[in-house]
């Protein structure tokens, strides 16, 4: 992460890209247990804020941008449609898709492709295509025990 809040990489081969990333506010920082896990909040991103469609990018669950954005692997994150709590749900864009961008998908399913723009329906919660500014929000599991 730079001076700016951006965070500069390269994903599997892909194109290198920035993006900028909420880290954690004291609002959004309180643990929240899930079936006697504990998790806390590591940041948030803008969907749209991800890759350009057109450079032909990886496709991302909700969990694996989380993984990549904010470290760690995709198993340790929970995603959210809101804070502070964890609706295990995410906002995604779709490539050629019926159901059209901006809609809510499983947080944890992994992306429905490899690359975002190899065929009709291919969807990715971290993608820039459609301008979908909704926020998710990722929650990473702590080494704390849940009492």
């Amino acid at each position: 992460v730079d001076g700016t809040g951006c965070v500069r990489f390269a994903v599997g081969g892909f194109a290198r890209f920035d993006v900028a990333v909420e880290s954690e506010s004291p609002t959004r920082a309180a643990a929240v247990v899930v079936n006697s896990l504990r998790f806390t909040y590591a940041g948030s991103f803008i969907v749209a804020h991800g890759p350009a469609a057109s450079s032909g990018p990886r496709a991302f669950s909700c969990v694996e941008a989380c993984a990549v954005l904010f470290g760690g692997a995709a198993a340790q994150y929970r995603g959210s449609t809101e804070a502070p709590e964890i609706t295990g749900s995410c906002f995604y864009d779709v490539w050629a898709g019926t159901d059209g961008p901006g809609g809510v998908i499983d947080a944890d399913r992994l992306a429905s492709c490899v690359s975002y723009n190899s065929r009709a329906g291919c969807r990715s919660t971290f993608v820039s295509d459609h301008g979908v500014a909704r926020e998710n929000f990722c929650y990473r599991q702590s080494d704390e025990s849940a009492a």
